[in-house]
C-alpha cells in the first residue's frame, strides 16, 4: 500500500440481497489505484472464509466502477468481505457485509416425540453444512443435555441417545441459523432401555 496514507481504492458501497436461491452482491468505488483484482470471499460464520470469486479491478480509474457478483450456493446467513489486491501483491482490507436468504434457511423435525428404542430421531434438509445446538431440557428448565454438531448438506437423519432418562416429558430444542426448533419429548415407561 501507499506509504501516504492513500487507499488504492475509494469505496462508495458494499450491498448484498437475496435473489431467489442466489445472493447478489454490488459494490462502487469511486476511484482506483494500481487496482489488480478483488478477491470476494464467503464465509457461514463470519471467522471462516472460502474464495467465492476473484474480480479484475479497473487499474487506475479516477471515475466510479460499479461490480457485480453472484453466489449461487449460499448460506441462510452469509458473511462476505471484499480483498482488494495491488498491482504489485499488496492486499487491502474492504468492507464487509451479511447477507440473510431467506430460501436458505433449512429444515430440522423430529420425526416422532415418542421415543423409541432409547434415541430421538431427527429428520433434517440443509442446503449447506449446518452447525446446530442441540439441548434437552426437564419441564422446569433444568439443562440434561447439550451438544453442538455439524450436519452434512442435503438430507439426512441425526439421532440422539436418551440411555438413562427417567421416563417423562422433556422439552427438546435445536438452534440453527439463529433460529430455534423445540419440541416436547415424551420417554415412556417402556422405551427400550
Amino acid at each position: 500500500s501507499d506509504p501516504t496514507g492513500i487507499l488504492p481504492v475509494d469505496w462508495l458501497d458494499f450491498t448484498g440481497m437475496a435473489v431467489g436461491s442466489s445472493n447478489k452482491l454490488d459494490w462502487s468505488t469511486a476511484s482506483e489505484t494500481q487496482n489488480d483484482h478483488f478477491v470476494l470471499e464467503k464465509s457461514a460464520d463470519g471467522i471462516n472464509y472460502e474464495v467465492l470469486a476473484l474480480i479484475p479491478g479497473n487499474g487506475d480509474a479516477i471515475f466510479q466502477n460499479d461490480y457485480t457478483a453472484f453466489d449461487e450456493t449460499p448460506y441462510y446467513q452469509t458473511y462476505y468481505r471484499i480483498t482488494q489486491v495491488d498491482y504489485d501483491g499488496t492486499l487491502n482490507d474492504g468492507p464487509k457485509i451479511v447477507v440473510l436468504n431467506p430460501q436458505k434457511q433449512g429444515k430440522i423435525a423430529v420425526t416422532n416425540n415418542l421415543v423409541s428404542n432409547g434415541l430421538i430421531r431427527l429428520n433434517y434438509n440443509f442446503s449447506g453444512e449446518q452447525q446446530v445446538l442441540f439441548s434437552l431440557f426437564s419441564v422446569d428448565g433444568k439443562l440434561l443435555y447439550k451438544q453442538q454438531v455439524s450436519l452434512s448438506e442435503g438430507e439426512g437423519v441425526f439421532t440422539i441417545k436418551t440411555n438413562g432418562m427417567v421416563p417423562g416429558m422433556y422439552i427438546f430444542s435445536a438452534l440453527f441459523n439463529n433460529t430455534r426448533m423445540t419440541e416436547k419429548i415424551i420417554v415412556p415407561k417402556l422405551s427400550g432401555f
